[in-house]
């Protein structure tokens, strides 16, 4: 019988062993602090756009800063995260946030590693009709001389144009779409290559960002492109969607075209859903 009344027991020290370790961890987080290093990240998205930002924070010796998890039943690197973001809206609208470089808790000093830039964007009314893509901002103790410096200005300017790719999936061929922003120069044009387009964003010294400012815009593009190629063809009407092979979903030679769901409606060609 002993046996039976030692598991609930284990089991109950165990759990809390666990709430009072969360209820500890929860003590040393609402007692962080920022640090009084920081920049500013300023921006804006266009009209239905919204933008998130996340910083991640690390130690710089990760086996000295430690906390216990649960999940893996030890003790693992502390980290901190903070995000903020705004709200989708009907017009273009400017994001302006404070990011420290440093976060202080549990007494450690974690430092500031990367930044993700997200845009988000709607294409329909319903909850699976929206996008996401951006890039980011790496922080560096040290970069090779090759990477430039942080701009005489004090300003860093990111600028990302995002682009709707569009395919049809599943038995009834519904249209979806995927966001992909790319960064841009100062016209706003990117590499024709895909393969030579990258991400929004840039890789940053430490020592260089204290009290300078990046921002980053956002702009959409007014064109349109199928997700993979050789799946439609352009025609004077618009995009038509191709019928595949057996062994291959890649249009065939000569042609020959399928309808799709769009908006509730069966399509024969995007954007205008008829010819």
């Amino acid at each position: 019988m002993k046996h039976y009344f030692l598991l609930p027991a284990l089991a109950l020290l165990t759990a809390c062993s666990w709430v009072g370790n969360a209820a500890k961890e929860g003590v040393i987080s609402a007692a962080g602090y920022p640090s009084r290093a920081n920049f500013t990240l300023s921006g804006s998205v266009p009209a239905d756009y919204a933008f998130k930002y996340t910083a991640y924070y690390q130690p710089e010796q990760p086996m000295a800063c430690t906390v216990y998890s649960p999940g893996m039943g030890g003790q693992v690197p502390r980290k901190h995260i903070e995000q903020q973001e705004t709200e989708t809206k009907a017009a273009p609208q400017d994001f302006s946030y404070r990011i420290p470089l440093a976060y202080h808790e549990g007494g450690c000093e974690m430092k500031l590693v990367n930044v993700d830039l997200l845009a988000f964007a709607t294409y329909g009314s319903r909850d699976s009709e929206f996008g996401r893509d951006g890039g980011s901002l790496g922080v560096y103790d040290t970069l090779p001389e090759s990477v430039p410096r942080f701009p005489a200005s004090g300003t860093l300017e990111l600028q990302g144009k995002c682009m709707w790719l569009f395919r049809v999936i599943g038995k009834s061929n519904r249209l979806r779409k995927i966001l992909t922003c790319h960064k841009a120069d100062g016209q706003w044009q990117v590499p024709q290559d895909y393969d030579q387009r990258s991400g929004v964003g840039a890789s940053v010294r430490r020592d260089e960002l204290n009290g300078k400012m990046v921002r980053v815009e956002f702009q959409r593009s007014i064109e349109e492109e199928p997700y993979m190629n050789n799946r439609w063809i352009k025609t004077t009407a618009g995009w038509k969607s191709c019928q595949g092979k057996d062994n291959s979903s890649r249009c065939q030679q000569p042609p020959i075209f399928k309808t799709f769901q769009m908006n509730g409606r069966e399509c024969t060609v995007y954007p205008n859903c008829t010819e």
